[in-house]
């Protein structure tokens, strides 16, 4: 929040008007990109419901793994991301911009602990092109000390993952539709399930935290 001063005078009298103006604070973003080589920088723009343009410039890589580069970015809060496009070019339009092959955008916004993906498909004759057009946000239910005992479907094990956000961000990547993601703290290993389901009482573990998504994009 900012206030500007504005002092209107004459013989008389003097009047102060405060006008606020409301910014934004920043945020911390965490990225995930797929596919565009290995080039650097990469921008990825955001659109959202408290500003219509944000630009994350990517510079350098908290890791890379099976290709997908991870970023750690604090900038503006865009509020709901409405919109993800990426590049390799701040001067990024529609018509003509320096594209890679870009598979996926995936973010998580800690102020809000929202996730979001964006998916692309490569133009014939241009760059990534938007599948859906409009992110969708994903919701996680935390169950503390929980862990799946029955599964069905499709299954995805990774390791050497930092923290649980990253084992969520991991479910939404998935190919197949992934609705709960388990994480162990002490293996640093996540798994990601298509189907499962949860015990009825509480495991005796500080380790184990289950993330149900609630969302149904």
């Amino acid at each position: 929040m900012y206030a500007c001063q504005i002092l209107i005078t004459n013989k008389c009298f003097i009047i102060y008007i405060y006008i606020y103006i409301y910014i934004p604070a920043d945020v911390q973003y965490r990225i995930h990109i797929k596919g565009g080589g290995e080039r650097s920088p990469v921008y990825v723009f955001l659109q959202g419901s408290l500003q219509s343009r944000v630009v994350l410039q990517l510079d350098r890589t908290v890791s890379t793994d099976n290709d997908v580069r991870q970023y750690e970015v604090n900038s503006a809060n865009v509020g709901e991301i409405t919109r993800i496009q990426v590049a390799y070019s701040s001067q990024f339009t529609e018509i003509k911009a320096d594209l890679g092959n870009f598979t996926f955008v995936s973010i998580h916004k800690e102020d809000n602990d929202g996730f979001y993906i964006e998916r692309f498909h490569q133009q014939r004759g241009g760059g990534p092109a938007p599948i859906r057009g409009r992110p969708c946000k994903r919701h996680f239910e935390r169950k503390l000390h929980q862990r799946p005992y029955n599964w069905s479907g499709n299954l995805a094990e990774y390791q050497n993952i930092t923290d649980a956000t990253d084992c969520q961000l991991k479910c939404i990547e998935e190919n197949f539709s992934c609705r709960l993601a388990y994480y162990h703290i002490f293996y640093q290993s996540c798994y990601v399930f298509e189907n499962a389901d949860l015990p009825l009482q509480n495991i005796v573990s500080v380790s184990l935290f289950t993330f149900r998504r609630l969302d149904n994009c």
